[in-house]
């Protein structure tokens, strides 16, 4: 492919959390000329109208927007188009996944595990392709513990959640195919974004309603988090900028700038008691919180709790990811910033959003 020749990026999951915001620094690449985006919907139409409700086209690319389902057959195109985006992708961006932690482990490996397979295959009929990122999550490490290495798949030590498994499943297929295909693989961390219902934010709302007694875990184990804007431009820089075949990051702030369990419910009760006066929930071990689920409880507090175990018992099984490869591409602007540095302004904005909310 010539240097000066654009290339042509398909992306999948574009209207989600972290893909909204991939989009956009794709928007501010030099190298692509032509974005494709693969979104739900009955028809392109529809689909173009999601797309266009959150992420501003750019004069300088072309959009193409197509209505698809990654758990069919050929995405979900018809054979004309399928044929013709085979002959212009030169590189695919595979964000697409289902993140419902309760979700059946079925209904998670739909998405996350045939999405991918049919995804896989239309790589392989790419006369063009040069790149294929694959979004994985660093929880495909499951119930593992201490630390975890990128170029580690493979275990034994079970899950959390039918999601932790069926990522695990489908990076397992993906790595079945670096010998074919040329991939990067990214397991961002837990991605902190103020505007979504994800589980961070679902216990913040426990805390501040005083309906979190109890959080299961490790009180001096990291927790890891990240901004989902830097996640995004991580994937996207390493991607656009370093990518190297088969090479697998772990996109993570790593202990030094993070927060151990024990500070970061300080932290937030801290914030939160400034707004009304709470009870710091206790941090308790397995054996403690299982014995919690038996106990007769009311309806409330047993949902509850039955929805944390579906999550927050990884906190359980605190892990360090080793982010060497990151590290390696001696690149400043992939430096992760201490989540201190953050983490104050976004537990106010959520409060302001509770405040709106009430």
């Amino acid at each position: 492919m010539s240097l000066t020749k654009k290339e042509t990026v398909l992306i999948t999951g574009a209207t989600g959390t972290l893909g909204r915001r991939i989009v956009e620094e794709v928007l501010k690449s030099h190298s692509v000329g032509k974005i494709i985006l693969l979104v739900r919907g009955e028809t392109n139409k529809a689909a173009g109208e999601r797309v266009s409700a959150f992420i501003k086209s750019s004069r300088s690319k072309v959009f193409d927007v197509f209505a698809s389902d990654v758990t069919k057959k050929d995405l979900g195109l018809n054979s004309e188009v399928y044929n013709k985006l085979s002959k212009e992708v030169t590189s695919i961006f595979h964000c697409a996944a289902t993140v419902r932690f309760s979700a059946a482990l079925e209904e998670a490996r739909l998405v996350n595990y045939q999405g991918n397979a049919n995804l896989l295959e239309f790589a392989n009929n790419c006369r063009n392709l040069s790149k294929f990122g694959h979004v994985s999550t660093a929880f495909v490490a499951g119930k593992r513990k201490g630390v975890i290495y990128e170029d580690e798949l493979e275990h034994n030590e079970g899950f959390i959640n039918p999601y932790e498994r069926s990522k695990y499943e489908a990076e397992i297929l993906v790595r079945e195919n670096i010998t074919s295909l040329p991939i990067n693989i990214y397991r961002p961390t837990v991605l902190l974004d103020n505007e979504s219902r994800n589980a961070v934010n679902y216990m913040f709302k426990l805390f501040w309603d005083e309906s979190l007694p109890i959080i299961p875990g490790d009180k001096k184990g990291n927790v890891d988090l990240i901004s989902v804007d830097y996640c995004a431009f991580a994937l996207w820089r390493i991607f656009d900028k370093h990518f190297s075949e088969g090479k697998t990051y772990h996109i993570a702030s790593g202990p030094a700038y993070s927060y151990s369990l024990g500070e970061l419910v300080e932290k937030v009760a801290y914030h939160f008691s400034k707004r009304k006066k709470l009870t710091t929930p206790k941090i308790i071990n397995l054996n403690e919180f299982q014995t919690l689920l038996l106990k007769k409880l009311s309806t409330t507090k047993i949902g509850v709790f039955k929805k944390l175990n579906t999550f927050a018992t990884q906190l359980l099984y605190p892990k360090i990811f080793n982010n060497t490869s990151l590290q390696e591409l001696g690149d400043k602007e992939l430096l992760p910033k201490h989540v201190g540095t953050y983490f104050d302004q976004y537990l106010e904005d959520f409060l302001e959003r509770k405040a709106l909310d009430d």
